[in-house]
């Protein structure tokens, strides 16, 4: 009788754990569904964003497909995502349309500055893309 009153326990025990792995799962997954969304750029290197290109950088995130699209206020930019977990992003080859930009400068260093990111955080609908030395490059906000 002893015998199955300790498997017992220890059935229960184990019922647990799964339940609190699960719950530990979908809060991990909970971050990727948060950046999967449509994001505008508000600062760059710690500097307000000026309007001085064409049209209002943007990022959009597919986590199940590991790619992103957008513009880096001018051209059309894709790619796919080398790197992403929880608190981890690092965009792979980044592919463009070429147009004719007024502030092409500024195309290319959106582009370089996605290059270098290694980390994202997400807090009150405000993305940071963070590099290796744990400095916010971009900063973005929510709007879908």
């Amino acid at each position: 009788m002893l015998i199955y009153a300790v498997f017992a326990c220890i059935l229960c025990s184990c019922q647990n754990n799964e339940g609190n792995n699960k719950s530990l799962g979908n809060v991990a997954a909970e971050s990727k569904v948060l950046l999967n969304d449509i994001w505008s750029i508000i600062k760059i290197n710690g500097e307000d964003y000026k309007d001085v290109a064409q049209k209002r950088s943007q990022l959009e995130f597919d986590y199940r497909e590991n790619k992103f699209t957008g513009n880096d206020g001018c051209n059309q930019i894709f790619g796919n995502l080398k790197k992403l977990t929880n608190t981890h992003l690092e965009f792979d080859t980044i592919g463009a349309t070429r147009m004719k930009c007024i502030e092409a400068k500024t195309s290319v260093h959106y582009q370089n500055l996605l290059r270098q990111i290694r980390y994202y955080k997400i807090e009150n609908l405000t993305l940071s893309l963070i590099d290796i030395e744990n400095k916010v490059l971009l900063v973005f906000k929510k709007i879908d």
